[in-house]
């Protein structure tokens, strides 16, 4: 791996590690350090300690590109999305929650992150905003 490969604020750490390294190690280079990185002392050895063994796959994160355990598929959001408007447009949506639960075998997570993470898309129209900015209902 190469240093251009890096993000910027893991080349970032990179070069920070390197100014402490070359500096000696002392403890004004180390503070500095921790002001530029705003990092604890440990972390920033540890920094140092992966510069001095020169690997660069060490300042990387592991977990890059990976999506998180959590994430609902884009295909469940879609299909849930279209169920909501096309079928059950006349139920609430806790209403719907509980269909979603009985017919399609659905967790409870899936159906709260689903309702986080598209809470503009899913609203019933009885918690849509009015421009002024006060509630109304339908």
């Amino acid at each position: 791996m190469e240093l251009k490969e890096l993000r910027p604020n893991e080349q970032e750490k990179y070069r920070i590690a390197k100014e402490v390294v070359d500096l000696g190690c002392t403890d004004t280079a180390i503070r500095r350090g921790r002001t530029k990185l705003g990092c604890t002392r440990k972390t920033l050895l540890k920094y140092t300690t992966w510069y001095q063994i020169g690997d660069l796959t060490l300042f990387s994160h592991r977990n890059k590109g990976r999506q998180p355990a959590t994430t609902v598929p884009q295909e469940t959001r879609e299909m849930v999305q279209r169920l909501y408007r096309e079928t059950y447009s006349d139920a609430n949506f806790t209403h719907f929650m509980e269909i979603l639960k009985q017919t399609m075998d659905c967790p409870s997570p899936m159906g709260q992150s689903i309702r986080f993470s598209n809470r503009h898309t899913l609203s019933p129209p009885a918690q849509r905003r009015r421009p002024g900015g006060r509630w109304r209902k339908s």
